[in-house]
């Protein structure tokens, strides 16, 4: 099995030669590209878990802020609401009583709550569902973003 009888390879000698690397990275060349891929590679991770960090940051101060927002409004709502059934139960008092238009006053603020509660798919979920999912998604919806672009 030796090389003399014929110019015969034996069969480990070929594998040790597929198997051996050192010629390939004896070049500079090669061992330059190699060290300039790699630090390529790092440098797009890099870039990317930055992307990453600032997509999230945009997105939890979007969506931080309309949680704010909301809370303001409710908290205001809620206020304008408590006055408009004091100023129903005040306007109310001169004809039926003063317990009996807090009591109409009350049953009107209930109904209000009930339709509230019966529309709130329509009225709270669907648009609390397409704000998160464009925030977290970047869907462009009726292509308002499309249009202006």
């Amino acid at each position: 099995m030796s090389r003399e009888g014929g110019g015969h390879v034996p069969r480990r000698s070929r594998l040790c030669a597929l198997l051996d690397l050192t010629p390939m990275l004896s070049s500079d060349k090669n061992v330059e590209a190699i060290i300039r891929l790699f630090a390529e590679a790092k440098e797009y991770l890099e870039l990317k878990g930055r992307d990453v960090q600032l997509t999230l940051t945009e997105k939890l101060s979007v969506g931080l802020s309309a949680l704010i927002l909301g809370a303001i409004l409710l908290i205001l709502g809620g206020f304008v609401l408590l006055f408009l059934a004091a100023m129903c139960a005040a306007f109310l008092a001169d004809f039926v009583g003063v317990t009996a238009a807090c009591a109409i006053s009350a049953l009107l603020l209930v109904l209000l709550g009930l339709l509230f509660y019966i529309r709130r798919t329509s009225w709270i979920v669907n648009p609390v569902t397409r704000f998160v999912a464009s925030l977290i998604l970047d869907v462009q919806t009726n292509g308002d973003d499309a249009s202006t672009n």
